[in-house]
């Protein structure tokens, strides 16, 4: 069960007070997804706890409390911040996100901006799974603006992963990571590619990542990821998919270590299976009673 608490806080820039809500509830579900969401079930995992925005100055900041940095007046006063905090065509903690990973970027916090944008995406994940099971002339969802439709919201949501991407790619350039353990950042961007539908691009990192070639053991549950990423670009899916399955995955083939099937095509994992039903293999692996629900709405009407 997720508590949600609040608490007055003061601004790290202009030194105001605002009432903050956030949830508390620990490791939630257990099931990482491959972006390292920390659920890959609807509803947990909020990508609101992700960011504070000061109702009296706009400043947008994981910790709200944090002293700013010199150069933020400016870019708090710049029309591109304004207009992302002002954008009601989207949920306002997506417009948030936005808003704090274009700050992150202009003061060089490249990596920290990339996981921003991605925030931003799971926000309209969200939106579009509220707007999907909502029932026609619903509302759907609790932010969700009036006028974006299901399909729109998940083609924000992929819009949103190419931007993160761009920015990820820019900061392993400048030798910034999103993960403590920078082979983690490589699950995660196999799978914003495919998420934003970048399929030969995902498989082609895959696939030089787990090249024999390359002459690097990497972890089990890194190798599980990218693997996992690899079969779904392959197979041309978006949805959204967790660690868990990548385990099951990798038992399924003979428990393998991933690592050991490198060099396999993905469609040969299942010989005669074709490509495309690969996704429905994958997932087919947990019992339908344990599958996550995905974030992405599928097909959005």
């Amino acid at each position: 069960m997720t508590l949600i608490v609040s608490e007055h806080r003061s601004c790290g820039h202009c030194g105001r007070r605002t009432r903050y809500a956030e949830s508390l509830g620990g490791a939630v579900c257990g099931d990482t997804a491959l972006d390292f969401r920390l659920s890959a079930i609807v509803g947990e995992a909020p990508p609101s706890d992700m960011v504070h925005r000061c109702e009296h100055c706009g400043y947008c900041w994981p910790d709200i409390q944090e002293p700013s940095h010199p150069r933020t007046q400016g870019i708090l006063e710049s029309e591109g911040y304004r207009q992302l905090l002002a954008d009601a065509g989207l949920p306002e903690v997506a417009r948030n996100l936005r808003a704090q990973a274009l700050l992150q970027r202009e003061l060089g916090q490249w990596a920290r901006a990339a996981l921003s944008m991605l925030g931003a995406a799971w926000a309209m994940d969200d939106a579009a799974h509220d707007r999907a099971r909502a029932a026609p002339g619903a509302a759907g969802g609790d932010d969700a603006p009036a006028v974006l439709s299901a399909a729109q919201a998940a083609s924000l949501a992929s819009a949103f992963r190419d931007e993160a991407v761009a920015l990820l790619q820019q900061a392993h350039e400048l030798g910034q990571t999103i993960q403590a353990e920078p082979d983690r950042d490589q699950v995660m961007l196999v799978d914003m590619l495919r998420r934003c539908g970048r399929f030969d691009e995902a498989v082609h990192l895959a696939r030089a990542l787990l090249s024999p070639g390359r002459g690097y053991r990497w972890d089990v549950q890194v190798a599980d990821g990218i693997r996992l990423g690899w079969l779904l670009a392959a197979a041309g899916s978006t949805r959204c998919a967790s660690f868990r399955q990548a385990v099951l995955r990798r038992r399924e083939v003979g428990g393998q270590p991933v690592t050991a099937l490198a060099g396999t095509p993905p469609a040969a994992v299942r010989p005669g299976g074709p490509a495309g039903q690969l996704e429905v293999d994958i997932l087919l692996d947990i019992p339908a009673a344990e599958t996550p629900e995905p974030h992405q709405a599928e097909a959005a009407a």
